[in-house]
């Protein structure tokens, strides 16, 4: 933990995956949101679970924040692109890495365009915190990492 978190410019991260204590790899998850406080809230839910996240306002700063990203999770609607433009461009950043869309004012039409598209899970706004966690979870979980064979642990809901 006293570890100085690295910035996705350094050329000099380690060539193994670090796991941390939730078993996850240490890669990072990005978050594209225009919405800066929602972006910030995001981020610390997801960093409180022991994940490292990226955030970004446009798609264009995703771009450059994208190195060695494990998930993206992003709105709908970036000022900047179309969710569909995204979607393709994470496609092609690494089949691998699974994106989950967000959006306020989705409609059924819109929410299966997008998982056709290769969105592998859709977040109405606004969520609660669990559940981002949930979906977060599950797309790792379905989506393993090339680099890591660790899994995580069984999430068990308090219900």
């Amino acid at each position: 933990m006293g570890r100085a978190q690295q910035r996705p410019s350094d050329n000099m991260r380690d060539a193994t995956c670090e796991v941390d204590a939730l078993g996850f790899d240490n890669q990072k998850i990005l978050v594209v949101e225009p919405d800066d406080d929602l972006r910030l809230t995001m981020t610390r839910v997801l960093q409180r679970n022991g994940f490292e996240v990226e955030g970004a306002a446009v798609v264009q700063e995703a771009a450059a924040a994208s190195d060695r990203c494990r998930l993206i999770v992003a709105s709908h609607e970036p000022p900047d692109a179309s969710a569909m433009n995204l979607i393709q461009w994470a496609a092609q950043q690494d089949p691998a890495i699974p994106v989950i869309l967000t959006s306020a004012g989705a409609t059924v039409a819109a929410a299966v365009a997008a998982m056709r598209q290769g969105a592998c899970d859709y977040l109405i706004k606004p969520f609660e915190p669990e559940r981002l966690e949930a979906v977060v979870r599950n797309a790792l979980d379905a989506f393993p990492s090339q680099q890591s064979t660790a899994r995580a642990p069984e999430h068990r809901s308090s219900h």
